[in-house]
Formats: C-alpha cells, sequence, structure tokens
C-alpha cells in the first residue's frame, strides 16, 4: 500500500505526541477521497477548503470579504 505525504506527516504526529491531531488544516491538494477517510477513521477533523464544486447560487468567498475589508 502506497503511503501518502499527508498520511505520513499525520503518522508522524502520533509517533511524536502520541496521539493524533485533533484538527489538520489542509491545502486544497490533500483534500482528497483518501485522505478524508483516513482522517474520519481517525476522529481528525479535516479543515480547509470544501470538496467538490460550489453549489448553484453560492459564491466563492473572497480573500477580501474574508479578511474584513470593505
Amino acid at each position: 500500500m502506497k503511503v501518502s505525504t499527508f498520511t505520513k506527516l499525520v503518522e508522524d504526529y502520533k509517533k511524536r505526541f502520541g496521539y493524533y491531531p485533533e484538527a489538520v488544516l489542509a491545502d486544497q491538494i490533500y483534500r482528497n477521497r483518501e485522505n478524508r477517510s483516513f482522517c474520519k477513521a481517525g476522529g481528525i477533523r479535516l479543515s480547509g477548503h470544501a470538496f467538490g464544486r460550489t453549489k448553484v447560487g453560492e459564491e466563492k468567498h473572497s480573500l477580501k470579504k474574508s479578511a474584513g475589508y470593505p
């Protein structure tokens, strides 16, 4: 079985601290099905952009809007 970089990093965290992290902030490229199922099995919250396409009627949040700029 091929171990991904993401999985290896989370396993290294567990080896160092003795438990899995409560949450992991991941870039969009790491939010794939394999990593999502790995996190779900370990009880890890995977934070980041939503998986898949944007729903109709939803607009993407721009950095300016989320940062509180007018």
